[in-house]
């Protein structure tokens, strides 16, 4: 039996790491607290990286393009059964090695306290990015489906995702944050924002409403995801609602991502869109209750596939 085609997976790569907070306390001078003796617990792949570790977790042979200057992260996704990285490597004309974009989080007591990002300047991303694009036409033509997760770091360009839209990949989801709508307009294209995109992308008042303006302006279907309201999901014919597990949630962090990946997944098994939505609903369910960036494991997809497939 011929091995399955792989689901490509392209955009920014991030870093996140997880501080612990031993105590707040105020601070005065600043109007607000200090975080007293952050502790990094955990450092883990996110964004694309995280997407794609979710997929070759879930059983999925995956194909992760993106920028990557971090070792030790870049071995982890290398040591994934399943997954191969393409990430881009050495020295651009500058000597400056590949950006990486880290999300510190800080957390006490269980609680989210807050976020800081440290990005790399957007013009350190141009020569790698055109680097990654050299690369595209060769991987779209084997490809099962495409996955661009745009955390607008400075990976994606309007020029790569026009490529992407050129080689008619059969399926097509997009983790938007920003409206390049010219590059996104596909009839297999899956739109998947969050609540508070969807409404500032649309203009809309709702996010029933959101998921029809999407779909004239991608000509694709569009699921958006609103956590506990639960997922809308839709095209130009049609709207309709999959509600969320009521729960209380451990981290909602990386949800998102689970969400792309399991739509690409379960879509690319030749689920209907309804079906692929049901899933989603149910893969979130399990990783909110996670700590916050962790990959859907490969028993929970097995249950996740029965509950869509069996029952």
């Amino acid at each position: 039996m011929a091995e399955p085609a792989p689901i490509v997976v392209i955009g920014d790569c991030l870093v996140d790491e997880y501080y612990d907070v031993e105590r707040i306390k105020p601070s005065p001078e600043h109007e607000g607290v200090c975080l007293v003796n952050p502790r990094l617990t955990r450092r883990v792949p996110g964004g694309a990286a995280h997407v794609a570790m979710s997929l070759a977790r879930m059983g999925m042979p995956t194909i992760l393009l993106g920028v990557l200057h971090d070792e030790a992260i870049a071995e982890a996704l290398s040591a994934e059964p399943g997954l191969v990285p393409s990430f881009s490597c050495g020295r651009d004309p500058a000597g400056q090695p590949p950006p990486t974009c880290i999300k510190r989080r800080y957390q006490y007591r269980g609680q989210m306290l807050m976020r800081c990002d440290d990005d790399p300047e957007r013009p350190r991303y141009l020569f790698w990015r055109e680097r990654l694009h050299r690369l595209l036409p060769e991987l779209l033509t084997r490809c099962s489906a495409v996955v661009t997760s745009d955390y607008d770091k400075g990976t994606l360009s309007a020029s790569m995702l026009d490529t992407i839209r050129m080689s008619n990949p059969p399926i097509w989801v997009v983790d938007p944050k920003r409206r390049f709508y010219d590059a996104y307009h596909h009839p297999r294209l899956v739109f998947k924002p969050n609540a508070s995109e969807a409404l500032t992308f649309s203009g809309a008042l709702s996010c029933g409403q959101a998921v029809t303006t999407l779909a004239h302006h991608t000509g694709g279907s569009v699921v958006v995801t609103a956590g506990e309201h639960g997922i809308w999901y839709g095209t130009t014919d049609y709207v309709d609602h999959h509600p969320a597990h009521p729960l209380t949630p451990q981290s909602v962090v990386g949800a998102g991502d689970t969400a792309t990946a399991v739509l690409a997944a379960g879509l690319s098994r030749g689920w209907s869109l309804p079906q692929a939505v049901r899933a989603c609903a149910e893969a979130c369910a399990h990783v909110v209750t996670q700590p916050g960036t962790t990959p859907l494991d490969a028993d929970t997809w097995r249950r996740v596939v029965d509950l869509i497939e069996v029952t």
